[in-house]
């Protein structure tokens, strides 16, 4: 876990996407939920096409607010 925060934080994608979803499932950490999603909103704002999916199923089941214009334009384009 500790290799993949550093890479995570120098930002290479899939380690950020693993780090994810260790904490979503509680892998070596207590399960965040929070911190899970924020990386895969991260990844999703910058193109991973599995991560665009995630946070898409997150607001299609009502979890989360509606994005802005501005951040939904740069997760789809």
């Amino acid at each position: 876990m500790e290799w993949l925060t550093k890479a995570s934080g120098v930002g290479h994608i899939e380690a950020k996407f693993k780090l994810s979803y260790m904490y979503n499932e509680g892998i070596g950490e207590p399960i965040d939920a929070h911190k899970s999603f924020h990386l895969i909103l991260e990844l999703a704002e910058v193109g991973h096409t599995y991560a665009k999916y995630k946070v898409g199923l997150f607001y299609l089941n009502g979890y989360l607010k509606p994005l802005n214009k501005g951040v939904l334009k740069r997760m789809i384009f």
